[in-house]
């Protein structure tokens, strides 16, 4: 059975009765068994305008996939496509989220890199998508660590939610890094069961703070009940 596994993405008008598609648009190349896409958001990076980019996972041939990235105009037309090998090893990475820059500075990506163990990773990139930086982050004790959300802070510094297999749990964590990707803190959360965060965003500054509280939501599975 051929799998084209393309980036399938529709623009919504709200009706009455039903949504109906404005426009639709297909990306990426045939033959590839894509492994989902995980985000969008409307983005305006100079000098290609306002539009949207989406984050997700491509293979063209079924292993050793990678991130692949779309950025288009309004009407779903791209401006250009490219795909991330994040460790430069031809190893697993799936995309997960993506945040823009202000002024210009281009977008920062979520990743998972498959190296033995999973291990999330932060990777900038221009607004025309070339590389500018990138770096993982792996457990200090070899436990597989897989990010499941990105968000940029009032600050500008970057915060990640996700889950990390220890032992034969899981735990939740957060990471704040400042806007290079150096890590500032990391913390895991064990309530007594399995634990793992999904999303995450950002309280409004206290009277006097450049920074407010970060809010995680995910999942809690508690053994005892």
């Amino acid at each position: 059975m051929k799998n084209t596994g393309i980036l399938l993405a529709t623009a919504l008008a709200l009706l009455p009765l039903a949504p109906a598609a404005g426009w639709e648009y297909a990306y990426g190349p045939d033959f590839t068994s894509e492994q989902a896409y995980r985000r969008v958001a409307p983005v305006d990076c100079p000098p290609y305008g306002p539009g949207y980019i989406s984050v997700g996972t491509i293979s063209q041939d079924g292993f050793d996939p990678n991130v692949y990235v779309v950025y288009a105009d309004l009407t779903g037309a791209r401006f250009w496509e490219r795909s991330y090998d994040v460790q430069d090893l031809g190893l697993a990475d799936e995309g997960v989220a993506i945040a823009e820059l202000p002024e210009g500075g281009g977008f920062v990506f979520l990743s998972n890199s498959l190296n033995g163990v999973w291990s999330p990773a932060l990777t900038q990139i221009a607004c025309d998508g070339r590389l500018t930086w990138s770096r993982l982050y792996p457990d200090r004790n070899g436990h597989n660590l897989r990010g499941r959300d990105l968000i940029r802070t009032a600050n500008g510094q970057l915060a990640v939610a996700g889950v990390g297999a220890m032992g034969l749990g899981e735990d939740a964590f957060l990471m704040r890094t400042n806007p290079a990707g150096v890590p500032v803190w990391h913390w895991y959360y064990d309530a007594g069961g399995e634990e793992g965060f999904n999303a995450l965003t950002e309280a409004a500054p206290a009277p006097g703070q450049a920074v407010g509280d970060l809010v995680a939501v995910g999942r809690h599975y508690d053994f005892s009940l």
